[in-house]
Formats: C-alpha cells, structure tokens, sequence
C-alpha cells in the first residue's frame, strides 16, 4: 500500500505514481479516499418505547471529483476501460 507521504508529493507535485512506457504511454495515479475495508459505522436510536435500535450505517460516502488536464488538451480518458471523453475534463461520482 502507498504511504501518505508518497500520496502528498505526488499531489504536490503531479507526478505519476506508476509510469509504464509502450506504444502509448500509460501513467497511473492512485486516488485515496479511505481504506477499502473502513470498518461500518454504527448508530444506536433510542425509540419511544425504550427498545434500543442499532442502525447500520455503511461507508460515508464524499463527494469528489477528479480533474483531468493533458498537454496538449485533448486526450482520451479512460477509466477502468469505460472511455470517459477527452481533456479537459471533470469526472464526478467515481
């Protein structure tokens, strides 16, 4: 797994974290959110009655966006095979 550090400099200075160079160039960059197994979080709801509810709450989700620029403008986004359209682009609910 990536540490935060790496994380940091890669978003300070935009820098792939994965480079594969082939017939086109490929760079891969890891977006973090949270870990993939954040424990669920649980709520407990008092009802009129007095009986003790819990309530399963899943992951929270945060909105988020990704911002897709290329030089020159005009590159094909893929994403996870889908293509997505072309730079520059925002990609939202990923």
């Amino acid at each position: 797994m990536t540490d935060l550090k790496t994380l940091y400099r890669a978003a300070r200075f935009h820098e792939p974290l994965k480079e594969e160079l082939g017939p086109v160039q490929s760079l891969l960059f890891e977006v973090f959110q949270g870990p993939s197994n954040a424990p669920l979080a649980w709520g407990a709801l008092l009802a009129a009655v007095g009986v003790l509810f819990f309530v399963g709450i899943t992951r929270m989700s945060v909105p988020s966006a990704v911002k897709v620029v290329s030089e020159p403008a005009g590159a094909e986004v893929v994403v996870d095979g889908t293509p997505r359209g072309h730079a520059p682009l925002v990609l939202r609910d990923l």
